[in-house]
């Protein structure tokens, strides 16, 4: 089977914001899996710029009237009779539309391209995949303006596609992404290969087949031995979740006399300015081996913690988060419970909990790969 791993250098984090930290969704899945990687190139910058920093790759070339024919597929998304769903606007609303042209009348500037900036992905990528001709592509992700566009390139070449799990995803009504699948429409992919079995069982219920893919992202450099470091920075590591790093500044503020050494989100724009906080840089599982407890809230910490089988201090903050919580013991819901708890003496032995098997990650051989993807397009041929 030609299996070709899709990316775009518009989606972020790419490598992280640190060049020296990675976080790219892929790591070296495709290398491990020896299957080729695509990486669709959508903004200004030369190759060498966005380099994919774990083994070869190709790169979409841009003709001549490319931008002409992306506006073209735009146009058409909202006129074509049979493409008026918007499913094939690519998250493009009429309000965007009527904005930009309200910008045009009163010569404002701004960035034609940005509107139809995944009409553009749909056109490099079909050219891609008739060159390139693959069985299947996998793309990440899901359920997205880009995941969509990879979708519509597929089809018009006759190219199967099945979205991979980008990591954990909450099931919570009220935030989860996976909620408005049924948008989609025509644009729908083929199935879905989720990151571990937990994943699995909460999306069984999708209008696609779900099948187990694993991941490489957050655990490609961990300490097999999974011994701590000799080099120690301190006892405790925060690793807040993104939308949780606000409310940890809640804890800081809240007891000056506590150190607090972060681990902060990739995608955060929070520097947290105080004289008691100390941001450590690096890979996450790099990090976390130079301290003797994690609390987090973030479900990409506690997924490699459960992979390093080492214990941590679970916050659940204002969300579910999407892993498993059958073998944590105990938990707080904000950052500042948990601090507020340590600060009084309590054992923070007593605080810790273990990741139950369910959220580990492994890596699937190539043949099993493969197995769980005919699996999928087998179900698809016969629903």
């Amino acid at each position: 089977m030609k299996i070709l791993f899709i990316t775009s250098d518009r989606l972020s984090p790419w490598n992280g914001k640190n060049a020296n930290e990675p976080d790219h969704i892929w790591a070296d899945l495709p290398q491990l899996l020896d299957c080729d990687l695509l990486i669709c190139t959508l903004t200004n910058r030369k190759p060498n710029q966005i380099d994919y920093r774990f083994g070869p790759t190709t790169y979409t070339s841009t003709r001549r009237f490319d931008t002409l024919r992306a506006f073209t597929l735009f146009v058409l998304a909202f006129t074509k009779p049979e493409w008026r769903e918007t499913d094939f606007r690519l998250g493009i609303t009429w309000r965007q539309v009527i904005s930009r042209w309200k910008r045009i009348l009163l010569r404002q500037t701004w960035n034609s391209k940005d509107v139809f900036i995944w009409h553009k992905a749909v056109v490099l990528l079909t050219r891609e995949f008739r060159n390139y001709r693959p069985d299947v592509v996998i793309f990440h992700n899901e359920f997205s303006p880009w995941g969509s566009a990879v979708v519509w390139a597929s089809q018009r070449v006759g190219t199967p596609a099945v979205a991979h799990q980008h990591y954990a995803v909450s099931d919570d009504p009220g935030i989860s992404p996976y909620n408005k699948v049924q948008e989609l429409g025509r644009l729908l992919p083929e199935g879905l290969l989720c990151i571990n079995s937990d994943q699995v069982e909460r999306w069984r219920g999708l209008p696609i087949p779900v099948q187990l893919g694993g991941s490489r992202r957050g655990l490609w450099n961990i300490n097999q031995s999974g011994g701590l470091s000799s080099c120690r920075a301190g006892k405790i590591l925060f690793a807040p979740g993104l939308g949780d790093s606000a409310q940890l500044e809640d804890a800081i503020l809240a007891f000056p006399q506590v150190f607090f050494y972060i681990k902060p989100h990739p995608g955060s724009k929070i520097s947290w300015p105080f004289p008691n906080v100390e941001i450590c840089y690096g890979e996450f599982s790099s990090v976390a081996e130079q301290f003797d407890v994690v609390i987090t809230s973030s479900p990409s910490p506690i997924i490699t913690l459960t992979n390093l089988r080492k214990p941590y201090v679970r916050v659940t903050s204002y969300d579910r988060v999407g892993t498993c919580r059958c073998s944590e013991s105990v938990s707080f819901s904000t950052y500042l419970d948990v601090t507020e708890a340590i600060h009084s003496g309590r054992s923070i032995a007593s605080m810790l909990s273990i990741g139950c098997e369910h959220n580990r990650v492994t890596l699937l051989p190539r043949a099993e790969y493969e197995a769980r993807i005919m699996s999928i397009l087998n179900s698809r041929k016969t629903s």
